[in-house]
């Protein structure tokens, strides 16, 4: 049946053989952040294929989703709407193997809405910016300092004047 995955199980234990239900397992989803036209991937345990339905925080905003293998499922972004969400942008996304039945992650799977014209800046991503532009400046600081060195050395002033210098020995004769 459509939405189950189920194991029979016989032993001498047993008179009777039994069928244990195993329920889909939500892990992780990647990426965590993005908008329309988008898809996400979603991992987990006993995926079936089967009427995936991924659910966007609201009834509203589901997605039917594409079936890889028992631990992977790829489902689109739906269509942000603002009468639907109002101005709350991240939700929980859930999962039905069957369409109607749905499973969450625990902790659940949050998922945030990045409207198509806005601009999401991760402060790890501005960090790494400014870091990398300091060390920059500091390499250029070093590099142009030494070569100011080298050049002084090597190459004498303009307004140099070179002395000749008359060197007398003492002979034994005078």
């Amino acid at each position: 049946m459509c939405g189950e995955n189920n194991i029979t199980i016989s032993s001498e234990l047993y008179s009777e053989p039994f069928t244990a239900y195993v329920y889909p397992i939500l892990q992780d989803m990647h990426p965590r952040k993005g908008h329309r036209g988008k898809s996400i991937t979603i991992t987990g345990v006993a995926f079936i294929n089967c009427s995936i339905v991924a659910e966007f925080g609201v009834a509203a905003l589901r997605s039917n989703c594409k079936y890889i293998d028992s631990t992977r499922i790829v489902c689109p972004i739906p269509e942000y709407k603002e009468k639907d969400l109002g101005k709350i942008r991240k939700v929980a996304v859930r999962v039905a193997m069957d369409g109607q039945h749905f499973i969450e992650g625990y902790p659940p799977l949050l998922f945030k809405y990045i409207k198509d014209n806005d601009i999401d800046i991760n402060i790890s991503f501005v960090l790494s910016l400014v870091l990398l532009i300091c060390a920059i400046v500091v390499v250029i600081f070093f590099t142009t300092k030494i070569c100011i060195t080298v050049y002084c050395f090597k190459k004498p002033p303009e307004n140099y004047e070179a002395i000749d210098l008359e060197i007398i020995t003492k002979s034994d004769d005078t």
